[in-house]
């Protein structure tokens, strides 16, 4: 190949070299970016989705502990406070918009449209013409799952915490990945200058040398200085580029770990408020909703190990009259005291649940019929010390009914409960202030 030749071709391949490790570098960053973008976005719908539904939580469980004469009242207060709550509607099994608070159409109406799965939807009714983006998310009231129970739509405005959050995270990565072109950008530039000028040059001195003979010999040193100082430019480019692939790296991993860390924060929240729905708050133990949610798997767990699982029903004898007589501020003083007394006397392993207004179910795993009774009649024995300083002539008293797993051989748990309810009846039945065991029928005596 002749000098004429070389200086004809150098300039169009070292141009298409420029090129083409220019685009590879940009291609590179804004790939990242965009990558980093579609993960963070996913992460940032479920953090928000998290928080309404720790807020929604919170909503249903304070309202479950309200009197039904102050709910309106609580759910202002609610307002006040729950970041973005526009409205709260009760919902019949099927669905349908029952009570909405407040009392205002537009919140039937944003009830009513307002999905209710935790995405967003649009409420083009207002008067101001300015379309409200609305948020629902439906929960059970007191925690219980069951299908049949009332339910609880809290509609939250797209301006909520959890959303301006998101929006600010996506309008950074949109950022990023702007930035990331500009760098692509500048990496053009500099390959200009550095790479793609003195290629130019080269090759113009190449067709200098062609017109000018004997120049040739007399320039070798000097392009051959050229050549070697691009090969440093080209070598300088690369480790460029390798450091902004490590920055973008140790970025994302950064971002990645605040998301996780913030969505932590938000599950331990949401555990909270469902721990705190599972809880009476008048008794202070367990409630329906969280019997309804447990029952099977524990029973499910005792019945495959060796151990086993004990029932034990309570009831409050002649509560009622007590109550009418005294008032219901004794009546709730005489339930928080039965509250107190169960968790005293039980395990951390056991649970004690608020079955009905005057019932309570104790749940024993790891504990034979025997042990169970010793149990029971504990707890009658220091209930009647109670109530003998009550200083009444008509002192409440409790009753007791026992089954268990290997004694009765119930099917599923509630069948184990309803056992216990039926050896707890012919306690009622015998006298009551009594235990009574389901399988032997036989009475313990009267304490």
């Amino acid at each position: 190949m002749t000098r004429s030749e070389s200086a004809s071709t150098l300039h169009p391949l070292g141009t298409l070299i420029v090129k083409w490790i220019a685009a590879f570098g940009a291609i590179g960053v804004v790939a990242g970016a965009a990558l980093h973008t579609g993960l963070s976005a996913s992460a940032i719908q479920q953090i928000e989705l998290a928080h309404l539904q720790s807020q929604a939580a919170l909503v249903a469980a304070a309202v479950d502990s309200c009197p039904p004469a102050k709910i309106a009242e609580c759910l202002d207060r609610l307002q006040e406070r729950c970041d973005g709550m526009i409205a709260a509607a009760f919902l019949d099994p099927g669905g349908k918009v029952i009570d909405v608070y407040p009392g205002h159409p537009m919140a039937r109406l944003a009830a009513e449209t307002a999905p209710r799965d935790g995405t967003t939807g649009r409420l083009d009714t207002l008067r101001s013409g300015s379309p409200l983006v609305t948020r629902g998310i439906e929960v059970p009231v007191n925690g219980d799952p069951s299908p049949l129970t009332q339910r609880l739509l809290v509609v939250f405005s797209q301006e909520s915490q959890a959303s301006l959050l998101g929006r600010s995270a996506a309008w950074f990565v949109i950022l990023l990945s702007l930035v990331a072109a500009a760098c692509g950008g500048l990496i053009r530039v500099w390959t200009r200058r550095r790479i793609e000028g003195p290629l130019h040059l080269l090759a113009h001195r190449l067709d200098e040398t062609e017109r000018a003979p004997g120049v040739w010999e007399e320039t070798v040193p000097a392009r051959i200085t050229e050549i070697v100082r691009l090969a440093k430019g080209v070598a300088s480019l690369q480790n460029d580029l390798a450091a902004g692939e490590f920055r973008l790296r140790q970025f994302e991993k950064t971002m990645t770990r605040e998301i996780q860390k913030n969505r932590a924060g938000f599950d331990r929240q949401l555990r909270l408020a469902r721990d705190k729905a599972s809880i009476d708050p008048l008794s202070g133990i367990r409630n329906r909703a969280f019997l309804e949610a447990e029952l099977e798997t524990l029973f499910e767990q005792s019945r495959e190990a060796p151990a086993d699982l004990s029932a034990v029903m309570i009831d409050l004898d002649n509560f009622k009259l007590y109550n009418d007589t005294h008032g219901h501020y004794a009546g709730d003083a005489l339930l928080r005291f039965i509250g107190k007394l169960l968790r005293g006397c039980l395990r951390p392993r056991d649970y004690a649940v608020r079955y009905g207004g005057d019932e309570f179910l104790l749940l024993l795993p790891d504990t034979e019929i025997a042990q169970a009774t010793c149990v029971a009649d504990r707890i009658i024995k220091l209930f009647g010390q109670y109530a003998t300083t009550l200083g009444q002539p008509d002192k409440p008293s409790l009753s007791a009914g026992l089954a268990s797993i290997r004694a009765d051989a119930p099917c599923h748990g509630h069948d184990l409960v309803a056992m216990a309810d039926s050896a707890l009846y012919q306690a009622k039945r015998g006298g009551k202030n009594r235990v009574v065991i389901r399988t032997t029928e036989t009475l313990s005596a009267a304490v």
